[in-house]
């Protein structure tokens, strides 16, 4: 038997290895028929790549500009409109949040550095190291009531300082994240490592929530609320607190955002009730991209007598 050598042809940017024998003929027909696909194989590539493109619809043709004046179908935003979308994205009272505690932030470094520190211009580390120190040595300008020590922060006031010092940066059109970002992870295990601390020294204060509405408080609301169908003034007032308790998670934009057609009357086997036809904007429900949807389905349903918060609102309405 003769010896068979091994030969390395390249098709393209594959390379193909195969056993080839001492017959000329037989090594020419193989090398022929790697090295050049057959037309056989290139029309069958051809039709199929035809199949695969017929089922993908064409790119719609963008319109031309026309001359002519006439209903268009994309709306056009002008520069104020861009900024007060842009704006929007954080409520009132986010933004003051974020005002708070950069004053903060820059109260600290004009009394322990004599200066405030530029955050258009301050790089990452520098940043880091401040922060670490920062929320070490942060303190009320007043006691705090509630809190055992009664000079230090909440454990969620620091955490909030923290978040309204990177809105700022966002604000400002940093690509800074002082609570992902690794140049951080030094203050943040800093915070960390204090709320902890203060924990285990049993100085850590415990949220406060409101205490829930006693039930002889709520039968004095029920009475004055009796007066709905005789004074304008407790008819808008009684409307406000049955939705505020049906609709309402937190917060007081809700009422803001209603319109005489937000609310939609349905009735079923239970009886009349009424349902917001919209989404509404809420402390917890805020509507952007990383906003959880808020719940649906809810509904109040009427009740009769003097109070039914169905009849007072179709009377407001």
């Amino acid at each position: 038997m003769e010896d068979q050598g091994n030969f390395n042809l390249e098709f393209g940017d594959v390379e193909l290895l195969f056993l080839a024998t001492s017959d000329d003929e037989d090594l020419a027909l193989v090398a022929e028929s790697v090295i050049e696909p057959s037309r056989d194989i290139q029309e069958l590539l051809r039709r199929t790549n035809a199949d695969v493109n017929a089922d993908i619809p064409p790119p719609e043709t963008p319109a031309r500009p026309s001359a002519t004046v006439g209903p268009t179908r994309f709306h056009r935003c002008d520069e104020n409109e861009l900024i007060d979308i842009f704006d929007g994205r954080q409520s009132t009272a986010t933004k003051k949040n974020t005002q708070w505690a950069v004053k903060l932030l820059q109260d600290w470094c004009l009394e322990v550095a004599g200066e405030p520190v530029g955050l258009e211009t301050v790089d990452p580390p520098t940043l880091g190291r401040l922060l670490a120190q920062f929320y070490c040595e942060a303190r009320p300008a007043k006691p705090q009531p509630g809190n055992p020590s009664g000079h230090l922060y909440h454990r969620n006031t620091l955490i909030n300082i923290r978040a309204g010092i990177n809105r700022k940066l966002a604000d400002l059109n940093r690509n800074i994240d002082v609570v992902r970002d690794k140049e951080f992870k030094y203050a943040n295990g800093m915070l960390d490592g204090l709320l902890k601390k203060r924990a285990s020294q049993g100085l850590a204060q415990y949220t406060q929530h409101h205490e829930p509405l006693e039930d002889e408080d709520q039968e004095k609301i029920s009475t004055y609320l009796l007066g709905a169908h005789s004074s304008p003034v407790v008819l808008r007032q009684a409307v406000w607190y049955s939705l505020s308790l049906q609709f309402v998670s937190r917060g007081l934009e809700f009422h803001h955002q209603l319109r005489r057609d937000s609310f939609v009357f349905q009735s079923d086997g239970t009886g009349e009730y009424v349902t917001i036809s919209c989404d509404t904007k809420q402390k917890n429900y805020q509507g952007g991209l990383r906003s959880s949807e808020a719940p649906s389905g809810q509904r109040m349903y009427a009740t009769g007598g003097q109070n039914c918060p169905v009849a007072l609102l179709k009377l407001l309405i």
